[in-house]
């Protein structure tokens, strides 16, 4: 099945706390567009360097075609959905495509510690 997905890119908000607990009723929210597949979301790494990233979170919104995705996001509930996540304190820049899956081995990157990557998100030393 063809699958186009909005991506939505989200900057680091002024107030993390605040933004992160009105992240659960945003996705509530988002998961009631019409014609939504799935939802995916990610939480940022710091950069390799231990910089901080200048992106928050992703969120991708998954619908079977592009017709579907324009005219979920062109209703009053997206309206309400992308106004609460500004809200929140969320920029964001959206994005929309067609999903191109690839085939390919997967093995872990060795050296990944993901501890202390999970650490280091939590504002805690690894």
């Amino acid at each position: 099945m063809d699958e186009v997905k909005l991506s939505l890119i989200i900057e680091v908000p002024a107030r993390p706390v605040e933004f992160e607990s009105a992240f659960p009723a945003l996705l509530d929210l988002a998961g009631t567009m019409p014609g939504l597949l799935r939802i995916e979301t990610a939480r940022i790494f710091p950069c390799r360097d231990g910089s901080p990233s200048p992106v928050h979170r992703t969120l991708d919104l998954y619908f079977d075609s592009y017709r579907t995705a324009s005219r979920a996001t062109d209703t009053p509930l997206a309206k309400t959905f992308f106004d609460g996540l500004t809200g929140a304190g969320g920029r964001f820049t959206r994005l929309l495509g067609h999903v191109e899956t690839h085939a390919t081995a997967c093995a872990v990157p060795s050296g990944m510690q993901w501890p202390a990557r999970e650490a280091a998100l939590a504002g805690q030393a690894a």
